[in-house]
Parts: C-alpha cells; structure tokens; sequence
C-alpha cells in the first residue's frame, strides 16, 4: 500500500506544471494546455471567481480583469497587463465547456540591486562576503557569485582565504522575472589596484627598493615593457614612446595612458620580484541622466540612474536632493513619505566624479511652477491630450480668461488682445507677459478638468555686484553678491574663480587658505542668467601699490608669465587699456593710452609714459585668456619744498614749529626733523620746551617725502637762542652808547680845560 501512495506522489510531482511568474506591472500571457478546432466558448477562473468569458459573441470582464484583460478568441489565451500581486492565484480555462488547463500566476517584484558587505576576521586569516538587499516581495531569489570570468551559484554568504586569489568579487540576485549585480568588492587579500584615467599618466612603485640597484625589469603581464641592464635602458612595444624609467628608485611612469595599459605589472629589481602591481586605466564617468517609473497606484516610484559607464567601472552613484547627498545604488525608491521637491544623480570612480544629472522633480509632490519673463510669452499645455475637443476654458483663478465653444472664442480681461488659443490642443499662448498674469490657470476640455499650472511672471535678474566684509583681525572675509532681486525670485548664486565655477549661497566665506586671485558671481532664476560681476581680488593677496609721479613713466609687470604668449590683455578698471594677439601680431590701444602705453609681448609688460592722475588705479592682466595678476598704480605729484612756522607759548616755557606745505595729489606724505645730524621726530609738528636738550640746537629745518619725492625746508634759528641773541646785542649797544656819551663830555672838558691853561701860560 504504501509503495502504491509512493509511485502516486512522484507520478503527480512528474505532472505538476510548473508556475507561471509575472513581475509587477509587466503583463502575463495565460495559455491553455490543449485547443480545439473550433471553439464556440471560453471561460477563465481566477480561484473560484470568473475572471473573463467569451460566448461566441461577446466578451465579459469582471472584477480588476475589466481593464486590464485581454481575450485571444482564437486560441483561448488570456492576457493580464499591469500586474499586481492581487493578480496571483490559481487560473483555470475551460473551452467549450471542457476544462483544459489549470495554471498558478505567481505575480512577484523585481530584483533590487544587492550591496555586497565584507567582514574579515581580526587576524586574516578569513573573511566572509555577505550580499545584502531587501527580497520582500521577490522570492523565490538565488544567489549568483561572480569572479572573473566563473560565475556560480551559492548561498548569501560567501568565504574567502588568503588562498583566493580572485582581484574580485561580485554577487547578484535572480528570481523568475530579473536579475540584478552588485558592485565589486575587491579581493581584501590582494594589493589595491592602481587606477588612472585614460590619457593621464601612472607611476608604478616598487614595494621594497635594494641598494645600489644593477638591474631593473618591468613586466606588462607575461611581456617585457622596460629593461635597465646597469647601462642601457630598453622599451618595447606600446612603452616606447610613452615609459620612463627612474634607475634610481625604480618606478615606473608611463603617459598618455589607453586601456590596453591594464594589467599586472612586476618588478624585477636585481633579478628579484619586488612587487605586483593591478593598473586598471579607465574612462572618466559621464554626465549621467535620471529615468523615474512609478508604480500605477503610485504607492511608489523607482528613481533610475542613467548612463554609459562602459570602460568607466567601478562606478557609485551619488544621490543628492538639496542640501543632502547621499551614496546609494543605481535606483532609489521614493514613496509618498518623502518631501523632497526634486532629486538628482552622480556618477562617481576612482578617476573622476560627474557633473549631477538635471534635476527630476518628485512626483509625488505638485507639478512645478511655470515661469514666464515679463514681456515674453507663455505657453500653457494641458497636462493630458483629449480627442476631439469640442469645448476649452482657461480659467486665471476664478475668473474666465478665454473659452472656446467649438465655433467662437471669447477672451476676458487682460487676456483680449494678447491670448492665441490652440483648439487643435488645447493650448494657452499669453504674450507680452505682465507680473498680474502670474497666478493658478485651470483648464477644463469637453467640461473636464485636465490641468492646473501655476504661471509666474518674473523679471530677468540683473548683473550684480560683490561687496567684502573681512573680520577686523583678518581671520575671514565674506563675499556677498548684491543685485535687485525683486520680482525676480527664485534667484540663485553661481560663483567663479579662474576656471571653476560653482552654485552656492549670496555669501562667500574666505580665508588665509584660499589661493584663488579673484572672485565673481552671477544670479540665475528660471528665466535668466546675468552676467557675471566685476572682479574682486581676494583680499588675503595682498600686493604693494606701485606710485608714479605726475609726467613720468611706469612700468606694470604680470606676477607670473606663460610661456609662449598668444594674448595679451591690459584692462584699467573695467575697461581695455592695451591689447595684443599673437595672430596677425597686432596691438591694440584705447582711450588715454594710445599715445602713451607700450607693450612687451615676451614678457606682458606695459609701460605707460607721461603719467597723469587719470592713470591711477587697479590694472588686471590676461595673458593666454587667464587673469595673472592685479596692480594698483596710484600716480601723484612730487611734495613741495615746505616752510616752518614758529608759535610759541607767552611765557616761553615752550615753542611749537610746524612744517606747512600744499600735499594735495602728493599723498601719501611722511615728515622728517632735523638739527645737524640728528634726526628728531616724524610728525607735522615739532614741540620744543626750554628743559629739553634740543633748546640748544642753533637751528631746526623739516622734509616732506612721498614714494616719488624728497624735499626739506629752509633752516629756522632755534626762537629760545634767538631771544637770547637779541638780549646781549640790546646790552652790548647801550654799552657802546654809554660809552659814546662818556667820551663826548670827556671831551668837551679835556678841551676847556686846555684853554684855561693856554690863558694862565700867556
């Protein structure tokens, strides 16, 4: 008895028809096991509940069947689109009344993308793979493994030894309706490969380097690629042109790199292997493009990351939205709990990181705002296409903005001189857009709502300008890009350096740290994009002002030359002072300097004679159309030859000289002091009291200097000597006065006494 059961079970297991898998939203093709001739009747079950009948006539759909099932007449076959796991179950088909098959619909997700985890034991001495992903929904899954070129299956783990010597591992998952592979992990036991991009160049390092060196022996694979014997050094094949050799420490550079540089490299040193290198030479990654498909209840949508990555792996993908990016797979699942308004995707490998995919907005949020530019035009479509159109209404809010009843069109408002209506599509053209068109146009078809738009009219954004800001002990500066935003929001900031250029906020921090000379930004909004701002320098270069006097010459030299010069271009300010161009050698001169600037096309130099006020300020340089270096000339008049003016206190407890002198157009002006050969103080004023040593000096005289001039005054007799001076000379002439008078009466009585005596003798 119990051997009859046996051969029974394995009888029926022999007969059991395998299931019938379908993916979710794909469709499933039910056929009958055997067909008649002719087939006057046919009636498919789902479990105990029809599905579809057919009648000779007519077809019946019933229940989720109604739209989507589909019944081949001829042949009984029963075809389900947009599956979804209610479609599972048993489905039986009788034609003619007789039933003929009976099939089991398995209706399972897709594969996700696996990741591939690693965990090594402390030691080494084993390490364990582990393929990691969600397989709700998708069962039944197998693992697959793949190396190289062997691929297998096994179970979700997978361990590996120091005796593996795979560079790789990757796994996949599999179910009946997809597969999908994960990314490589490489073999933890095995050197890192050594990546560039095709077109760079490698250097390949021994490990270990004997001293001296006599001998050196690279090997590309199984061929030599250079050989140093002590004396001569030997290339073959594609290392030519392209290999050198450092015999002193043995490396390796090759340039120009293409694919067929990939591979194992070694290293002979002395005729002992020193090293393996993995070169790997690959293409940078793409800019990549982002696909979305959503599933039809919109529970969910699956983000897609496009692109070419042949030639580029290994490839991650970096996910951002906003402020947040994040790595993740090749697709990202997004449901309706997420509130990003959009997202975008990037390419990244060990040679080069993508610029971001366009942005793809969440579906799951309100369709975006249509922006219009005062005075353009826009063109509202509807979001879905009806056939044929009998009526059209677009509605401004709640009011009436242009109707077609399918003969005559009406406009209302502002719209009835500048609407063009499309009844063909139902299309809405506004022209010579004005900021009161912005609002919610709702459209109606056949009495039907098919869309609503938001229309924002904005104005362009203007060229801005940047203000700086630096912190007053220099730690930072910020950079603010200042323009007049309104009616033109949404604005955002691109910022510009040299040759990089990014998106950022109104303001930019800078620091010791940056090395970019200059820096400008520009404002975008959906409608425009300005031009950039004028330069400003980055106020941690900082480089002397170069001073010219008024009627000589200067000489502007770039802070760094290349070689050769194809360009040259002076501007003062924002304007082109002098300009040249390899091609066709010609030079260029405008405004003040065509008859007064020269320049030295070996060297960028410009010269500018007979230098005037109107010369001062900033010069930029661009040589080769890159910016080398700003310079500020500031051109001033010589000082004056000054004079010092004495004032001093009433009592002559202390004197005060000033140095006078016109300065106007001379600054910046420094003073100098001087009695003899001392040097006495800097300042404009020079304070003397009669304690102080200097009431001694005979005289004082004061300089002015400039960077372009030198000049000292007369000298001014100390006023505390002076005073003395004038005392004893005062003293000495009444002394000789006295002196006079004494010797007139000593006169006048010497004489009459003479004459008494003359008379007393006669």
């Amino acid at each position: 008895m119990w051997l009859f059961f046996f051969l029974f079970w394995i009888a029926v297991r022999a007969n059991a028809k395998e299931p019938l898998y379908g993916k979710i939203v794909d469709k499933a093709v039910l056929t009958s096991d055997s067909v008649e001739n002719h087939i006057t009747s046919i009636e498919w079950k789902h479990g105990p509940d029809l599905a579809m009948e057919w009648y000779g006539d007519e077809t019946f759909s019933y229940r989720q069947f109604k739209d989507r099932g589909r019944l081949n007449i001829s042949n009984g076959e029963l075809t389900i689109t947009g599956l979804t796991p209610d479609d599972s179950g048993s489905y039986t088909v009788e034609i003619n009344n007789k039933v003929t098959s009976n099939t089991q619909l398995l209706v399972i997700s897709p594969v996700s993308k696996p990741t591939l985890s690693l965990w090594c034991e402390p030691e080494m001495t084993y390490c364990v793979l582990t393929c990691n992903g969600d397989t709700t929904g998708a069962e039944p899954v197998t693992y697959n493994w793949t190396s190289g070129d062997t691929t297998w299956s096994s179970t979700k783990e997978h361990n590996i030894t120091k005796e593996n010597n795979e560079l790789w591992f990757s796994c996949a998952f599999e179910n009946p309706v997809s597969s999908s592979s994960s990314e490589k992990v490489f073999n933890p036991f095995n050197k890192e490969p050594l990546y560039r991009k095709i077109g760079d160049e490698a250097v390949l390092t021994p490990d270990s380097v004997v001293n001296p060196i006599k001998s050196i022996v690279w090997i590309h694979g199984s061929s030599i690629a250079m050989e140093w014997n002590g004396d001569e050094t030997f290339s073959y094949r594609q290392f030519k042109d392209r290999g050198r050799l450092n015999i002193s420490n043995g490396e390796l550079t090759i340039t120009g790199l293409t694919p067929d540089d990939s591979g194992n490299y070694t290293v002979e040193i002395n005729n002992e292997v020193t090293s393996k290198t993995q070169l790997l030479v690959i293409s940078p990654v793409s800019k990549p493009t982002l696909s979305i498909c959503c599933e039809p209840e919109m529970t969910y949508c699956v983000l897609t990351c496009n692109g070419n990555t042949t030639d580029a792996e290994p490839v991650t993908y970096w996910w951002t939205s906003g402020d947040t990016t994040l790595s993740s797979t090749k697709e990202h699942k997004i449901t309706k709990e997420n509130k990003e308004l959009w997202f975008s995707c990037a390419f990244e490998n060990p040679v080069s990181f993508s610029e971001f995919s366009e942005k793809v907005f969440n579906p799951f949020i309100k369709k975006e705002p249509l922006y219009g530019k005062i005075g353009d035009k826009a063109v509202l479509t509807p979001a879905s296409a009806v056939n044929p159109i009998y009526t059209i209404e677009w509605k401004h809010g709640p009011y009436f903005a242009i109707e077609w009843n399918g003969d005559e069109t009406f406009s209302y408002r502002q719209f009835k001189d500048r609407c063009i209506l499309n009844t063909s599509t139902g299309a809405l053209t506004i022209t010579g857009l004005t900021p009161d068109d912005s609002g919610s146009y709702t459209v109606e078809i056949n009495n039907k709502v098919t869309s609503k738009t938001e229309l924002l009219v904005i104005s362009p954004v203007s060229k801005p300008t940047i203000s700086l800001l630096c912190e007053p002990e220099m730690t930072h500066c910020v950079l603010t890009c200042n323009g007049n935003t309104t009616d033109a929001e949404p604005v955002t900031y691109r910022w510009t350096s040299g040759d990089t250029t990014w998106s950022s906020t109104k303001e930019h921090k800078i620091t010791m740290e940056n090395k970019e000379l200059w820096f400008s930004c520009a404002l975008k909004n959906p409608v425009s994009f300005s031009e950039f701002s004028e330069k400003v320098f980055n106020p941690f270069i900082k480089k002397e002002p170069l001073y010219g006097k008024i009627g000589d010459k200067a000489v502007l030299t770039p802070d760094s030359v290349e070689n050769p010069i194809y360009t040259i271009v002076w501007k003062h300010g924002p304007y082109f002072a002098i300009e040249w161009f390899r091609y066709g050698d010609e030079t260029f001169s405008y405004r003040q300097f065509k008859d007064r600037g020269s320049l030295n096309t070996s060297t960028g130099a410009l010269t500018i004679t007979g230098l005037t006020p109107d010369d001062s300020g900033s010069y930029t340089v661009e040589i080769n159309n890159k910016v080398t270096s700003k310079t500020q000339l500031l051109v001033i008049s010589p000082v004056p030859k000054p004079t010092v003016s004495e004032w001093c206190e009433h009592r002559m407890t202390y004197c005060v000289l000033t140095c006078n002198g016109n300065t106007t157009g001379a600054e910046p002006v420094t003073y100098r002091w001087t009695s003899g050969d001392t040097t006495l103080s800097s300042t404009k004023e020079h304070k003397i009291t009669k304690e102080n040593k200097e009431s001694w000096f005979s005289w004082f005289s004061c300089a002015l200097k400039n960077p372009v001039s030198f000049n000292s005054s007369e000298k001014v007799f100390n006023p505390f000597i002076r005073d003395l001076t004038l005392m004893y000379i005062l003293i000495a002439v009444c002394i000789l006065l006295c002196f006079i008078i004494i010797s007139y009466f000593m006169g006048k009585w010497i004489k009459g006494k003479n004459c008494i005596v003359f008379i007393l003798m006669h």
